[in-house]
């Protein structure tokens, strides 16, 4: 599995770097057979390490910073 999400790494980097202005993502992505979804994926892995107290402190600086904010959007 980590190989796979290797050469999908190193697939979307080929697009970027040889892609010019006439050229689109969706057709580097047909060429390549690459789905535009898995091009514009990006994995929530990083999110993982926050923890909850680090999440209520977010929130709260949040709140803090925008007085208007209401408890539904907040929550």
């Amino acid at each position: 599995m980590k190989s796979e999400a290797r050469s999908r790494r190193t697939q979307r980097r080929l697009i970027d770097r040889n892609r010019s202005g006439h050229c689109s993502i969706r057709r580097g992505c047909n060429v390549i057979e690459l789905p535009r979804s898995t091009y514009y994926y990006r994995s929530t892995a990083m999110s993982v390490g926050l923890n909850d107290a680090r999440l209520v402190e977010l929130i709260e600086v949040s709140h803090d910073e925008f007085h208007g904010y209401g408890y539904r959007r907040v929550t």
